[in-house]
């Protein structure tokens, strides 16, 4: 994804383990997964230098970015879908 002249790539993140986590699908069968990966996205400025990385909740897509704010659509533990919008911080790298 581009926007406001940031490359924003999508990059494998290691899954950690939540114990606690029983997946809705267990009720029906399905074998129990409660290892997450959380969404991660490497940042570029529109030369390639690397500008940092940002990690966002497990299964969270990025829909829109300007500035320090990005906007992901993220899933509710009632499979519900909803807008939230995050506020980059320490984004910037360093010279």
């Amino acid at each position: 994804m581009q926007s406001n002249s940031r490359i924003w790539v999508a990059r494998y993140a290691q899954a950690q383990h939540h114990p606690d986590l029983v997946n809705r699908l267990v009720e029906y069968g399905w074998p129990n997964v409660n290892w997450l990966e959380p969404t991660v996205y490497d940042v570029l400025d529109p030369r390639g230098k690397y500008l940092g990385s940002a990690t966002f909740p497990p299964g969270a897509e990025i829909k829109y970015a300007r500035g320090a704010n990005v906007w992901l659509v993220e899933q509710g533990e009632f499979d519900e879908h909803y807008v939230a919008r995050y506020v980059v911080t320490a984004l910037g790298g360093a010279d």
